[in-house]
């Protein structure tokens, strides 16, 4: 996948609010909930606060004199792929993004996409049998989107899982990406059978990429300090620590192009 050299990186954590602690995470509940097809409350509402970050994220864009106009990608992992999708449910054109990459997703392989393939130019799906965890709720991340009207014969008719249906088509806006024996987090190394390699995803959000890495401040000098301060404000009201984005690690600098 790779990153563009420069960008700022913005990482959706795994809480449901503003406060820490214990059922403040997200669960295995609310991932088999939106495997179902449902996405709960607690969803919804960060589906809204992703919503409200989108479009200050892109009203700063609009105003910026070095990134004037261009356009916001995210990369959502896990349930964030959840969260993603109920922001564009109640996106009314509010944000347009240019692209949306939905890796080892949670949601139900037969989920209508329509409102995320509406706010964004290109979707990309990236799953893989080696996610067994999205694969224990039946999810996206392992068995990619699905379309009920084609079904394979060759499997069995008895069965009701995702797999004997046929992958969703791609279409200019809409591409699914199969990579083998990746494991959804990098822990499943230590189950016999399981991948030992985790979606980059995942690596980029567990090492706080934006916060760990040397900083260094390309803005500066290209920008107005008025627009610096608002943009420090904005940074911080999402959970960014970091002064500016860093180089990319050394893992992440070279395009990953699946097999």
């Amino acid at each position: 996948m790779g990153a563009d050299r420069g960008q700022d990186v913005i990482n959706l954590v795994n809480w449901k609010g503003t406060a820490r602690g214990p059922g403040e995470e997200f669960e295995e509940i609310n991932a088999t909930r939106a495997a179902g097809g449902t996405l709960d409350e607690d969803t919804r509402l960060a589906g809204t606060r992703t919503l409200n970050m989108i479009k200050a994220l892109s009203a700063m864009l609009l105003t910026s004199r070095t990134r004037s106009g261009e356009e916001v990608q995210v990369i959502a992992h896990s349930h964030g792929t959840a969260m993603l999708l109920s922001a564009a449910i109640q996106n009314h054109g509010d944000f347009r993004l240019r692209s949306a990459l939905l890796v080892g997703s949670d949601l139900y392989p037969f989920m209508s996409l329509e409102p995320l393939l509406r706010s964004a130019s290109i979707v990309y799906n990236f799953f893989s049998g080696g996610d067994w965890i999205t694969g224990s709720v039946a999810a996206a991340g392992h068995y990619g989107f699905r379309d009920r009207k084609l079904t394979l014969r060759a499997i069995d008719p008895t069965s009701a899982g995702p797999e004997r249906y046929r992958l969703r088509p791609d279409t200019e806006t809409f591409k699914q990406i199969p990579v083998s024996g990746v494991a959804h987090v990098q822990s499943e190394d230590k189950i016999p059978g399981h991948a030992s390699t985790a979606w980059m995803s995942y690596q980029m959000g567990l090492t706080r990429y934006g916060e760990k890495t040397a900083i260094k401040t390309r803005r500066r000098g290209g920008e107005s300090e008025p627009w610096i301060d608002q943009y420090k404000k904005l940074r911080l009201q999402m959970g960014v620590i970091g002064q500016w984005t860093p180089d990319l690690p050394p893992m992440y600098r070279q395009a990953y192009t699946p097999k």
